[in-house]
């Protein structure tokens, strides 16, 4: 059932006029509370501000580089060297 069906328009439009009233302190609380690490606030101010939406986009692309066992023991070769791994699998000191 529609809010408007239940409630008579010149109610809506005071609640409406109230909130708008009030709406700058209201946001300023949960900006406040966003900064101090808040996470729930932080995403109804980013959400306020239409930064932030639900939808969740996948891409998905294809390998472009080798991955035949050859290359792929080539890179663990490479990290292995980066991360200063010997054969045995001990950090060097």
């Amino acid at each position: 059932m529609e809010i408007g069906k239940i409630v008579p328009s010149y109610i809506k439009e005071r609640v409406l006029a109230d909130t708008m009233e009030v709406l700058p302190s209201v946001m300023e609380a949960v900006t406040s509370k966003a900064l101090s690490g808040n996470i729930k606030a932080a995403e109804l101010v980013l959400r306020s501000l239409q930064m932030l939406n639900q939808s969740n986009t996948v891409t998905v692309t294809p390998l472009t580089a080798d991955r035949s066992t050859d290359a792929i023991e080539q890179e663990i070769e490479e990290l292995k060297r980066e991360l200063g791994l010997n054969d045995n699998n001990e950090e060097d000191d």
